[in-house]
This record gives structure tokens, C-alpha cells and sequence, in this order.
């Protein structure tokens, strides 16, 4: 829901639980089955992982991009950046 239908919702009654407030700018880095949101060091951490798994370094950066809705390109122009 947008903030505005929080704020009708809960002038009416009490909120209960916990909330999370999702704040647009990091979609490129967020995977929409999982909303998982991976920075560089965790990126990078999973890609060496998967090589010392046995995995090529090029089946490694597909993978976790895929898992992470993000494009090989992406992922592999993100590692690279100093």
C-alpha cells in the first residue's frame, strides 16, 4: 500500500506487528520474488563462493545475478567498479 493508504487504514484503527517501509532508488538490486537486497561485498561474496564450490567464474556471476534480478552485465560492471 502507498503511505497515504497507511495513514487512512491506521486513523482508524491501531497498527499491530511490525512494518517495513520499502523506499524507491535501489531496484536494480532487488529481486521481486525474494526482495532481497544484496551490496557489493555480499555480491561478490556469493560469486566467490559459488567458484569455490567448482562453479566457472562466468556460471558463478550468472547465477547470482539471476538470483539477485539483476543482468550479468550489471552484476559483472559492479564487481569491477573500484
Amino acid at each position: 500500500m502507498t503511505l497515504g493508504e497507511a495513514c487512512d487504514i491506521y486513523s482508524e484503527r491501531e497498527p499491530r506487528g511490525e512494518y517495513v517501509l520499502v523506499v524507491d532508488g535501489a531496484s536494480d538490486l532487488v529481486d521481486d520474488t525474494k526482495n532481497v537486497i544484496l551490496d557489493k561485498y555480499e555480491l561478490k561474496q556469493a560469486v566467490d563462493e559459488l567458484c569455490q564450490a567448482g562453479k566457472s567464474r562466468n556460471s558463478a556471476i550468472k547465477a547470482v545475478a539471476e538470483a539477485n534480478g539483476m543482468t550479468r552485465n550489471q552484476l559483472y560492471a559492479m564487481l569491477i567498479e573500484k
